[in-house]
C-alpha cells in the first residue's frame, strides 16, 4: 500500500511537471535542431518600432486611452517615493494629475499637430502622414512604416521647440543604453514595456 502511494505521488508530480511545461514552453523546443540554433528568436523590427512609437508619441501627446502616464503609474511613484511633483493631488474630494514634464500642454499639442499637417514627403517614401493628423488633434490611420518615419525622421524636429536646454538628443546607433537610462529618469515605470527594452537588440541587428 505504501509503495502504491509513492507511485501515485510520482505519477502526479510527473503529470504536474508535464502540464507546466506544456503551458510555459513552446513546442519549438521539441524540434531536434532547436537547441543548436545560434538565434532562436527572430525579432520583428517593424513591430518593435511600432510599439515604441505608440509608447512615446501617445504619452507625449497625453492620449487619454493609450498614454502610459496613467493613474496607476502616478501611484507607483508614491510607492517608490520619487518625483513628488508628479504625485496625485486631492482637490475638492477628487484626485488630479499634475502636468508632467514629459507631456505637451494643450497649446503645444495644437502646434505639434499643425507641424504634422504641414509635413510633405517625397512620393514613395511614406504615405501622406499629414492626413493622419485629424481636426480633433489626434493621430490615426498610420501604418507601421509611417510610425517608423514619424519616430525617426519627423518627431525629433517636431518636438524641438518644446524641449528645454537640459534635454539632448542621442544617436540610437551608439547610445541606446544611455537613451534608455535617461528615459527611466523621465517617464513612469509603465512606459517600459518589453518592446522598449528590445530596442537594445534592435540596435545591434539594425545597424
Amino acid at each position: 500500500m505504501y509503495k502504491w502511494l509513492i507511485f501515485q505521488d510520482a505519477l502526479l508530480e510527473k503529470h504536474l511537471i508535464m502540464s507546466i511545461r506544456s503551458v510555459n514552453e513552446s513546442k519549438l523546443f521539441e524540434l531536434p535542431y532547436w537547441s543548436k540554433l545560434l538565434m532562436r528568436h527572430n525579432l520583428d523590427v517593424m513591430h518593435i518600432g511600432k510599439n515604441v512609437h505608440d509608447n512615446i508619441v501617445r504619452t507625449l501627446l497625453n492620449d487619454p486611452v493609450k498614454s502610459k502616464d496613467t493613474t496607476n503609474a502616478r501611484l507607483d511613484l508614491v510607492d517608490l517615493n520619487i518625483r513628488k511633483d508628479q504625485w496625485l493631488r486631492e482637490r475638492n474630494g477628487k484626485f488630479e494629475k499634475p502636468h508632467a514634464n514629459f507631456t505637451l500642454t494643450k497649446d503645444e499639442c495644437v502646434e505639434f499637430y499643425k507641424f504634422i499637417k504641414s509635413v510633405r514627403l517625397p512620393d514613395g517614401y511614406a504615405s501622406n502622414i499629414s492626413r493622419c493628423a485629424t481636426d480633433s488633434n489626434t493621430l490615426g490611420g498610420m501604418k507601421t512604416h509611417d510610425c517608423q518615419v514619424l519616430l525617426q525622421k519627423i518627431l525629433p524636429i517636431a518636438i524641438l521647440p518644446f524641449l528645454n536646454n537640459e534635454i539632448q538628443l542621442e544617436d540610437m546607433k551608439t547610445g541606446i543604453v544611455i537613451i534608455l537610462c535617461k528615459l527611466e529618469k523621465i517617464f513612469p515605470s509603465s512606459f517600459f514595456t518589453i518592446m522598449v527594452h528590445l530596442c537594445i537588440y534592435y540596435q545591434r541587428r539594425h545597424y
